[in-house]
Parts: C-alpha cells; sequence; structure tokens
C-alpha cells in the first residue's frame, strides 16, 4: 500500500447502496484532484442480489482497476461467497463489517488481514432515522479511517439525493459527518497525505457515457436499439440526449429492427448506429451483411458479456472477437476498431463513424461489460483535435446523377452515394448482387468484380489511415506483450512498473482489429526476444493473429474465459515466466502454444 494509491471494495446486498456509495467516492474525491476508477459488480437479478463496486484513489491518472485490495467494506457477509473468487487481499489490509453481522468462518483472506466492525446499520437508524443510510456511514467511516478529504462528499451526497426529500438528504449528510468523526476518533486508523495542487477540470464518464458522446460529436443522427445489459446506458444515454442535437431514437422490439432501421436511416442520408451485446449481434448479422453489400456507412457497438448464448450479463469478456471479426456469410467486408480506456472511447467513435463514412462500410465497435460500466476519472478531452475527423460520405455530383451509377468503379473503391429524392439519383439498394447501376444479377463476371471491389476497400484504408496502434516500452525487448481492448491498462501499469526494476518489456495494442495493421505488429513481434499474447477469451486473439502475421514458436498465451478482467500481479507473473532467467512460481493460467 502506498501513500498515494488505495484500492478498496465495497460489497453487499443488492439496494443495500454499494454502487451509490462507490459513486459518491469517485465523484467527491475527483472534486479534491484525485484520480480514479469504479468497476461495479453485480449479479444477473432484476432486484436483489450481490453487488460490489471496487474504487481505485490516486493522485495520477488511474490505469487499471488495480491488484489487490487495500480494504474491504462489507455491509451484509450474505452474498459476500459469491464474489470469493475475484476479492484478493494485501498481507496489510483491512477490513471492515457491521457488528450486527457475524464474520463468518473461512474466509479466503491472508493471515495478515486486520478486521475492525462497527455498528453501521445501528448508528444509521439512530442518525438518519433508516438503516438504510449505512452505506453513507459507512463510508464516512473509510473515509476517517484513509484521511479522505471532505470538502468533495457534501456536494457528491447533495447530488445523489436531490430528488428525495429534505429530510432523506440531511439525514444522509449527518450520517456520513457521524461515520466520518467514529473513524478519526480511532487510534489505528490509517494516515494518508491526499493533498494534490492539481485543479485542473475533470471528466467522470463511464465507457458507455463516453462512447454516446463520441458518437454524438461524430455525427450520429439516428440511433435504433433494444435494451441488453451491459450496452444499455448507451441507449438510455441517446434516449436523453441525442433529440437535443436534432436526432431520432428509437427503442425497438428487437436487435434485428434496430439494425434495420439504422440501415434504413442510413440509405436515407442519417449517420446512425445501434449498440448492443453478444446476443443482440447474433442477431444482427445477417443484416449486417445488407449494409456491407449496399456499401453503406452504419456503425454497431458490441458491449460484451460472457457468453455463450446468454452466458453471464453482468460479467466481461473479449470473446466476441471471431464474430466481430468473421461472423456472417458470404465474404463481407467490415471494420473492427476495440477502444482501449474510457477516453480512448471517444476517440474510437469518432473513428467509427469517420471511417464509416468515409469507405461507406459498416464499422464494428469493440467494447465491454469492464470498459463499459465502469467510472473514471480522465482529463478534459481537446475536442479540436478530432475536428478534421468530422466528414459526410462521398455523394455524385450533377455531371454523375446524368447517368447515375450507385456502385460505379473508382480509384479508392469508394462510389458517390444518393439521398433519396436527390435529382437523377434514384437506385436499387438491395441485398441482392448488382451491377454499377445497382441493377440485380447473378452474373459471374459482375460478382466476382464487385466482391473484389468492396474487399478492396480494407486495403485502400490500410494504405491511408492511421493504423491506430498503441505501443510503449522498451525497444528490443526481452518480452513483446501483445493484448488488445480494456486489458490495455493493466498490461500498461504492468510494462511500467518491470521497467523501473530494470526489465526490458514494451507492449503493442491494436485498436483496428478489422483490417488488422499486420506489417506494423510483425515488426513489434520480431523485434521481441519472446512474445507473450494476453487474452480474455480461450485463444481467440491469439488464433487470428496466427492467421494474419507469423508467430514465434515459443509465442506464449496468458488467457481465461473473462468473467473478471486481469489482475496485475497475473500479468506480472506471466511475464516473469516467459522469461527463464526470473525465477517465480509457475502459473497454471499461463500456456505454451
Amino acid at each position: 500500500m502506498t501513500q498515494d494509491d488505495l484500492t478498496i471494495a465495497i460489497v453487499g446486498n443488492g439496494g443495500e447502496g454499494v454502487v451509490s456509495a462507490g459513486e459518491i467516492l469517485v465523484r467527491a474525491t475527483a472534486h479534491v484532484g484525485l484520480y480514479s476508477m469504479m468497476t461495479k459488480n453485480y449479479g444477473p437479478q432484476i432486484r436483489g442480489g450481490e453487488s460490489l463496486a471496487q474504487v481505485r484513489l490516486a493522485k495520477s491518472p488511474v490505469r487499471s482497476h488495480g491488484d489487490l485490495l487495500d480494504a474491504l467494506l462489507v455491509l451484509s457477509w450474505e452474498n459476500f461467497f459469491r464474489f470469493s473468487g475475484e476479492v484478493g487481499l494485501n498481507e496489510d489490509a483491512v477490513v471492515f463489517y457491521d457488528d450486527a453481522d457475524s464474520l463468518p468462518d473461512d474466509l479466503p483472506f491472508p493471515d495478515g488481514v486486520k478486521y475492525f466492525k462497527a455498528p453501521f446499520a445501528d448508528q444509521a437508524k439512530k442518525i438518519a432515522g433508516t438503516p438504510l443510510a449505512k452505506n453513507i456511514f459507512a463510508l464516512g467511516f473509510i473515509s476517517g479511517w484513509f484521511n479522505l478529504p471532505t470538502s468533495g462528499f457534501e456536494d457528491a451526497i447533495r447530488a445523489r439525493f436531490a430528488k428525495k426529500s429534505g429530510d432523506v438528504l440531511l439525514g444522509n449528510l449527518k450520517a456520513y459527518s457521524a461515520g466520518y468523526e467514529m473513524a478519526d476518533a480511532n487510534a489505528s486508523k490509517s494516515y494518508r497525505d491526499w493533498h494534490t495542487d492539481e485543479k485542473e477540470p475533470k471528466l467522470i464518464l463511464t465507457g458507455n457515457d463516453a462512447l454516446s458522446i463520441g458518437s454524438l460529436y461524430g455525427g450520429v443522427k439516428f440511433y435504433a436499439g433494444y435494451p441488453i445489459t451491459p450496452a444499455s446506458e448507451i441507449m438510455e444515454w441517446m434516449s436523453r440526449e441525442l433529440v437535443k442535437f436534432d436526432g431520432t431514437f428509437i427503442q425497438t422490439e428487437d436487435e434485428i429492427a434496430a439494425i434495420t432501421m439504422a440501415i434504413g436511416a442510413t440509405f436515407a442520408g442519417r449517420k446512425s448506429m445501434s449498440a448492443t451485446s453478444g446476443p443482440g449481434l447474433s442477431l444482427m448479422t445477417e443484416a449486417l451483411g445488407l449494409a456491407s453489400i449496399t456499401e453503406l456507412p452504419l456503425v454497431i457497438v458490441d458491449v460484451q458479456r460472457s457468453g455463450p448464448s446468454t452466458g453471464i450479463p453482468t460479467k466481461t469478456t473479449q470473446s466476441d472477437l471471431f464474430h466481430a471479426v468473421y461472423g456472417g456469410h458470404g465474404d463481407m467486408p467490415r471494420m473492427v476498431l476495440a477502444p482501449m480506456d474510457v477516453e480512448d472511447c471517444i476517440e474510437i467513435a469518432i473513428e467509427a463513424f469517420y471511417r464509416s463514412e468515409k469507405y461507406q462500410i459498416p464499422v464494428i465497435v469493440l467494447s465491454d461489460q469492464f470498459l463499459g460500466q465502469r467510472l473514471e476519472v480522465i482529463p478534459q478531452v481537446d475536442f479540436e483535435q478530432f475536428k478534421s475527423k468530422i466528414v459526410y460520405r462521398k455523394t455524385p455530383t450533377e455531371d454523375e446523377l446524368k447517368n447515375y451509377k450507385r456502385y460505379k468503379e473508382t480509384d479508392d473503391r469508394v462510389s458517390p452515394v444518393s439521398m433519396p429524392g436527390m435529382k437523377g439519383g434514384m437506385y436499387t439498394a438491395a441485398g441482392l448482387e448488382h451491377d454499377e447501376a445497382g441493377k440485380p444479377t447473378s452474373n459471374i463476371e459482375i460478382h466476382e468484380k464487385s466482391t473484389q471491389k468492396r474487399q478492396h476497400k480494407l486495403d485502400i484504408l490500410l494504405e491511408r489511415e492511421d493504423d491506430l496502434i498503441w505501443e510503449h516500452g522498451d525497444a528490443n525487448p526481452e518480452v513483446g506483450i501483445l493484448a488488445w481492448g480494456s486489458t490495455k491498462g493493466a498490461v500498461h501499469e504492468v510494462v511500467d512498473q518491470l521497467r523501473e526494476q530494470g526489465v526490458s518489456v514494451a507492449t503493442l495494442i491494436p485498436r483496428q482489429l478489422m483490417p488488422l495493421p499486420a506489417e506494423r505488429i510483425q515488426k513489434f513481434i520480431d523485434q521481441a526476444e519472446n512474445l507473450l499474447i494476453i487474452e480474455l477469451s480461450e485463444g481467440q486473439f491469439y488464433t487470428y493473429l496466427k492467421s494474419q502475421v507469423k508467430l514465434p514458436a515459443a509465442t506464449r498465451v496468458l488467457k481465461r474465459p473473462g468473467a473478471a478482467p486481469f489482475a496485475i500481479h497475473e500479468i506480472i507473473n506471466a511475464i516473469k515466466e516467459v522469461n527463464p532467467k526470473w525465477s517465480i512460481v509457475p502459473q497454471k493460467t499461463i500456456e505454451a502454444i
């Protein structure tokens, strides 16, 4: 435990305000210049069940959700063991729990962990008039124990309870103060210096918020969607905000209706999108082929969740990669982009609309539950840097409309597209193969030429656009790490830690997965002495890479099917195992392939 980094988990039953307490903690500490990341973990029940919020606080930007916990606050032990495989504690961690709730036997914690019981529910009832305020009393207790700045908490609590009665708000404010005072009076509390001079304004966003904001800046004007965990927040955001910017929002009866409505809107000239998760993407796949063969711009966000089928709706994964890259029948070109963190969600959403509009092709954005639903404090975003990415699809000139050929061959394989009502611009946009004018055909030569035209757009993109790759670390490293998506944060932190210890290590994270910038990735692979691939799936990323680049025979893969994101120590152990010079206990999670 360092003096400027603290990781706390709050666990309890659904309805006990676990997530509310975590969000208040994030917003209050952001007020005084601290950075944080909050992940939430909950069961698939509509109401009740288990709930966990993990918050990592630091004076500098937080790159990952952390590693082992410094503190665990238990509002109720009833459902704790549902999280026992996901909650690991440091040797010197402290566990806080309600004195009315008996400490369970056989807790999976290190021997050095300390326990502290306090009358959370009893004091909440006395002070606020209801035991439901025990989450706020306990939050005050945690704040006092770790000497957190109090100046932002009143505003955060007021914002949280703004729609409640004055008595409820006042009761919770009193509960927080009483909890703080109780901890402050305890001789064994942990003093920490949280003072920071950083006063720059910050943003507090989830990945789903950031994807929505980026899409709005990118010019989206039509959104159709169906609610599905963990992508529903995008739909909810669009329902509130899109209409304020001359946009149209529709909640459909299912995902098939959502994507076909979006295709209709993009045919009519509106930048269009939908968001879903794995099961919804499965339903959308046939219509995605329609967008591909008609060469219409379209953006689909997939916030991945554990599968197959309905799987675990509330847990993260990276196992929709094959579906996004290969899903569909026939030769169906598409682009696949993957944001790395909350801040990157904004840029990737803008890039998705830019590339979709410029090359008239569907783009899938692969996010995941860990990224989409986590709450993160990030620096202010300078949107001026993205102005050049705001483009609109190529439209026909007056001369081209005299004998309009919607799918005519061009140097960049992108044909001018008309909109309904444009004089001379009528054409058939069918799912059948077609000639340059859009007329359906079964001619073999035309099919071959048209397929190559559509596919060649991806080659043109690789030649002309930024390959959207993030690299970090040493040149010619002893260990090179390939990962993608939200795993980047933990990998970034691990690389920094090991380099400080003298380990030569580097990482490369592709943010564009289809078409894959294979040449750049191959260069990175060839410069590394040893290669480690990290992914939250049973080897999809490794298999995909193997089809695109030449991997060394000794390539190692750190993989598991998801549910929980990688912890720092998992990756460090795997990196050390790759190089026989470093002596560590072998990890079962790493495989030589």
